[in-house]
């Protein structure tokens, strides 16, 4: 069969720090998710923003991580869970979500501290094989600190997918804020070594059918597993079908659409 997956950051914030009208661009992109089989949303922070997804989304199965990471006392409590939402045609029979440990940033750095970051693991019911998936959104500060933060989430992923995934076919998609090439052409060591570690266990989507961008942050990794082939069969940016009617983007990064192939070995 063929599974049609999106990952979308939707920049679900409050309009006073989006500068836009935040809930009337969900409610706009909330219909597109059904061209979808299978959907990864980053920064789906806000209760009330997400009903207006939930409400108009037709996936039978959905999965939403919200909780807040339990802070050390004395430590400022998280304003944010993790704001990662699953839509799935597919049933959803295991799933084990899991905060990162560590951030930077409270009012700079991106402020990656005021939200409870981490990944979703959830294992698919797709036909009759067994596909898992991660979806996460790692640091996005630009400083020393906030590279200590991604190596552990990097390795935080790594670890689980080893851990929960021996053999098996895995898709792990988000907003990684991992690039292999800056646009002014400079690269990152740290941001590279992470993605090097990544693709130790698992293909970038992207560079598996040549895709024309390498200064892209919001990837889509994948891999067969032991009785299950699965391969990547296109890659693209779908900006041009989340526009509003004024041609507008529905978020400040790009969804991404990559269409697997999935079948028994």
């Amino acid at each position: 069969g063929e599974l049609k997956l999106l990952s979308y950051n939707i920049h679900g914030l409050p309009p006073a720090i989006t500068g836009d009208d935040t809930p009337a661009r969900l409610e706009q992109i909330g219909p597109k998710l059904n061209d979808y089989t299978l959907v990864g949303l980053q920064e789906d922070w806000i209760k009330d923003n997400w009903k207006l997804l939930d409400g108009v989304a037709k996936h039978p199965h959905t999965e939403r991580f919200t909780s807040q990471k339990k802070v050390a006392q004395g430590e400022l409590p998280k304003v944010y869970g993790a704001g990662l939402s699953l839509y799935s045609v597919y049933p959803i029979t295991k799933s084990a979500p899991q905060h990162f440990d560590k951030c930077h940033g409270l009012g700079s750095n991106a402020s990656d501290c005021l939200a409870s970051k981490g990944f979703q693991f959830s294992r698919l019911q797709v036909g009759a094989v067994e596909i898992d998936v991660y979806n996460t959104h790692m640091e996005a500060g630009g400083g020393a600190k906030d590279d200590e933060a991604r190596i552990e989430h990097g390795a935080k992923i790594v670890a689980a997918i080893k851990a929960n995934s021996a053999g098996r076919a895995v898709i792990l998609m988000g907003d990684t804020n991992l690039r292999k090439l800056n646009k002014d052409g400079s690269t990152n060591a740290v941001e590279s070594k992470l993605l090097e570690d990544f693709e130790a266990v698992v293909t970038d989507s992207c560079a598996a059918v040549k895709c024309p961008d390498e200064t892209h942050i919001d990837r889509v990794f994948f891999r067969a597993g032991d009785v299950v082939q699965l391969s990547a069969k296109s890659w693209a940016d779908v900006s041009a079908e989340f526009k509003d009617d004024k041609g507008v983007d529905l978020s400040d990064h790009p969804p991404i659409k990559v269409v697997f192939s999935w079948s028994a070995k």
